[in-house]
């Protein structure tokens, strides 16, 4: 009988913070709850790592307008890309309300993911489901029922699947929707602030690490590996509004999907 051979782990391309995860398993779904916005350039790094080291393209499903077409066209230029091969190569679709993100989940999502890619990200993906204008019964159900469906496509195609959260405090407005993310997740990596910077978690592994994100202008290299992550804090000059990030967006050919 002949062995199917399993899809490679995606890693960082920092060797603390590798050493550290272990890579990021295709088939699992992992759940990144994070204190710190450096959870954007955590994933940002890793959707770049598997564009050029797969030659895959990548799911970007937004829901706290958090994807920077320009950190991603740094990171391509960082690992001897350019921004063109990258970001044509990442798939992005946002949601503005819960009803949107439920639509992408339980309607459009499938139809991406089995075209071919290999990474599925979800960015913030509790941002719309903590409306407070929506009764908690309802969005809880309606997670429930997206989540349950995105497992089925990480798992059926093999995908490495990444959801993320950003301010660990937000998920105790709704305690029950921090722990159906946490149920639903394979594996979770929590990530704290704590003096002199930041504390990666693996609960369920019982394992930690102190890292230290460094400023844009420090070099560090012989510490950090390959590259720097803590390079890439988006200045607060690009973050800009809604309406401003959406037109750089388009600006540098991000594909949509709706």
């Amino acid at each position: 009988m002949e062995l199917r051979a399993s899809p490679p782990r995606l890693y960082t391309g920092n060797r603390i913070l590798d050493g550290f995860l272990g890579g990021i398993a295709p088939g699992r779904l992992t759940f990144i709850n994070s204190a710190s916005p450096f959870v954007h350039d955590l994933v940002f790094a890793m959707t770049v790592r598997h564009v050029l080291d797969f030659d895959r393209e990548a799911v970007f499903v937004d829901g706290g307008n958090s994807i920077n077409p320009y950190a991603l066209a740094s990171l391509a230029k960082r690992f001897g890309s350019t921004r063109q091969e990258v970001l044509g190569r990442i798939r992005v679709a946002r949601a503005f309300t819960v009803y949107q993100m439920t639509s992408l989940l339980l309607e459009s999502l499938e139809e991406e993911v089995r075209a071919g890619p290999g990474l599925l990200v979800l960015s913030r993906l509790p941002d719309l489901f903590l409306d407070e204008e929506v009764e908690y019964e309802e969005v809880y159900h309606l997670l429930r029922r997206g989540l349950r469906k995105v497992r089925e496509l990480v798992q059926e195609e093999e995908l490495i699947g990444l959801m993320t959260n950003q301010g660990l405090s937000q998920l105790f407005r709704r305690r029950g929707i921090g722990n159906l993310l946490h149920q639903m997740a394979d594996r979770t990596v929590q990530i704290r602030y704590v003096k002199g910077g930041l504390l990666l978690s693996l609960p369920e592994e019982g394992r930690s690490l102190r890292f230290l994100p460094v400023r844009p202008d420090q070099a560090v290299l012989e510490d950090y590996g390959e590259m720097d992550l803590g390079t890439l804090v988006v200045p607060k000059a690009l973050r800009g509004s809604l309406r401003d990030t959406t037109s750089r967006t388009r600006q540098v050919e991000l594909p949509a999907f709706s």
